[in-house]
């Protein structure tokens, strides 16, 4: 027992120096819900005010894009007029700045067709009480079903935090997850990582027969293909941002490693941002 306990401590203590050498951790598909930081926000403790100010600043624009003319199921799901889906805390636009974006999904009585935006908000730390001030920067897009943001610590090249959104598409035959990362610059909103971190494909279920005449055999369930993938961002030494990603597979309620973490290209972020408000660093 002592041995077991011995080696458990031991490979624990590998993957945790393992993980540190593969760089910081940006995504963990193995979750369904990513890890939220301390004293970092939630849509549930926002007073009453600042969720309605982030609806009515949000609503005011008039949104229009073109939009391919059948609807992911997820989004005809989804039937309220606005809906605030998180909200996140760092220094977006730049640092002694403190902002706060939020990620939500409305409807365009232009289009006729939900869509989701990233709004941002700076933070007056005296003077207002603490609270949001003006509008920093502001993006819509079509529907993609996002669910989360989080804050990415030091992750843009001047040293500004990057806004990770964490995407959920549903079928009936599969469920696919999705990261990407942001950065607000002055230049407009710059994409950074988009990558898969979770799949999980249903498998055709066989009919037992037999060429006997003889009753079927009891039909064996066979359980979807599920995998996931972590994603972690460190810098060479050329200053260069080098991404890694570490595989796992899962067998009934457990995750299982299914190789160490290893460089990759990231996939070119496919959505198209309408810019509403630049950012800007003016008053900095």
């Amino acid at each position: 027992m002592r041995l077991l306990l011995s080696l458990m401590t031991i490979l624990g203590f590998a993957m945790g120096v393992a993980a540190q050498a593969a760089g910081v951790l940006l995504a963990d598909g193995t979750r369904f819900e990513p890890a939220r930081a301390a004293l970092q926000p939630t849509v549930g403790r926002l007073p009453a005010d600042e969720a309605a100010a982030v609806e009515k600043q949000a609503l005011a624009a008039a949104v229009e894009f073109a939009a391919s003319p059948q609807e992911p199921a997820d989004e005809t799901q989804f039937v309220k007029n606005f809906e605030l889906l998180d909200v996140a805390k760092g220094f977006f636009i730049a640092r002694g700045r403190e902002s706060e974006a939020f990620l939500y999904t409305a409807w365009s009585a232009r289009m006729r067709r939900n869509y989701q935006g990233i709004i941002v908000f700076e933070r007056a730390k005296n003077g207002a009480g603490g609270r949001l001030t003006k509008i920093a920067a502001h993006y819509a897009y079509r529907f993609r079903g996002d669910r989360f943001i989080r804050r990415v610590a030091g992750f843009e090249r001047d040293a500004r935090d990057g806004l990770a959104v964490f995407s959920d598409f549903s079928t009936r035959k599969e469920d696919r997850r999705t990261v990407r990362i942001v950065g607000f610059t002055p230049a407009g909103l710059e994409k950074r990582f988009f990558g898969e971190i979770f799949v999980r494909i249903e498998q055709k279920q066989l009919s037992p027969v037999t060429l006997d005449g003889r009753p079927p055999a009891k039909r064996v369930y066979i359980p979807p293909l599920v995998t996931a993938a972590k994603i972690f961002a460190a810098v060479d030494a050329a200053g260069k941002t080098v991404f890694r990603r570490q595989e796992f597979r899962r067998k009934g309620d457990a995750w299982t490693v299914a190789g160490e973490p290893a460089e990759f290209a990231a996939e070119a972020d496919p959505v198209d941002y309408v810019e509403l408000v630049r950012p800007s660093t003016e008053g900095k």
